[in-house]
């Protein structure tokens, strides 16, 4: 985190501690909101991605991975539809 992160951060969780909601959910709530704020503005997701997605730094959101990042390293992922599954063999890769 740079320094302005941190420093804005700071001020933040004493401003929340101040006024006496802190350890409340509203101030659950706000810290919540101001991590995701600071994660973003870094270039990461609002949230953690859960496994099968990857966080997409163009909008900030998780996007899922084909066929979920469940295929083996020998399998390729085949999408038919609104459905994918696993299939062996990968294609070479173009040269």
């Amino acid at each position: 985190m740079n320094f302005h992160l941190r420093l804005w951060a700071l001020m933040l969780s004493v401003v929340l501690a101040g006024i006496g909601c802190g350890s409340g959910a509203l101030g659950g709530a706000v810290w919540g909101l101001a991590m995701a704020g600071v994660s973003r503005a870094q270039g990461g997701c609002y949230a953690s991605c859960y496994p099968g997605t990857t966080c997409n730094r163009k909008t900030g959101y998780c996007d899922p991975l084909p066929c979920r990042g469940e295929c083996l390293p020998h399998e390729q992922c085949v999408e038919e539809g609104l459905s994918s599954r696993c299939v062996a063999g990968r294609q070479p890769m173009p040269r």
